[in-house]
């Protein structure tokens, strides 16, 4: 692996575990200490997260970590949409009922801890690790190398929203999550491409409401 990529793993690791402060500018110098890796292949990995809009480089004053607003929102779910209602439209045909079912008995066993009683971090990381998976099988249904990078950068600044709105998933929250992903799935089960992209248009314009806080 190259200085620059390790150099751009390493900011993103130190952004999502928060011990980089969204809205805050820091120094070369100081990015160079945190991430224990020389200056040219930091400034080629800045480069590289500028392009991605996590941090915007500012002459002579340093480089500020982007805090999320309302038109960055908008943007990133606005694309995720018009990945994912695709992505779905695709899985509707090629899905078959053993993997639906692999899917169903994951979902369930998510409501099932929950109904249980599991407590936080454990329920959380659950119901993580089963959205994840969904939405990037959804997207990998494509086998779009293109689309798959475009969905890798949205899912980051995804992730920056949720970071700054200090995203919590609750039982009511994940609970939500699941009975949505349960709409889609049942569309998937008759293979029928409109209701899914349907419902999956509904799942990620609630999920932007969320992250605006409505």
């Amino acid at each position: 692996m190259k200085l620059s990529d390790v150099a751009y793993q390493r900011f993103k690791e130190s952004l999502f575990a928060r011990r980089l402060s969204l809205g805050a500018v820091v120094s070369q110098a100081e990015l160079v200490d945190l991430l224990d890796v020389p200056l040219t292949p930091l400034r080629d990995a800045v480069q590289r997260l500028h392009a991605e809009g996590l941090v915007e480089v500012m002459p002579r004053s340093g480089i500020r970590i982007v805090k999320p607003d309302m038109e960055l929102i908008r943007h990133t779910y606005q694309l995720r949409t018009m990945i994912e209602r695709e992505g779905i439209r695709r899985y509707a045909d090629v899905c078959d009922a053993e993997l639906l079912a692999s899917w169903g008995e994951r979902h369930a066993a998510v409501e099932r801890a929950l109904d249980a009683g599991m407590g936080q971090p454990e329920i959380g990381g659950l119901a993580q690790q089963v959205d994840d998976d969904f939405h990037r099988a959804v997207v990998g249904s494509l086998r779009n190398p293109i689309i798959d990078e475009a969905y890798r950068q949205t899912r980051d600044r995804v992730a920056l929203i949720r970071l700054d709105q200090c995203y919590v998933l609750s039982p009511p929250l994940i609970r939500a999550t699941m009975q949505e992903h349960g709409r889609i799935l049942a569309a998937l089960v008759r293979h029928d491409r409109d209701d899914a992209a349907l419902a999956m248009d509904d799942h990620l314009t609630r999920s932007m409401h969320r992250a605006m806080g409505i």
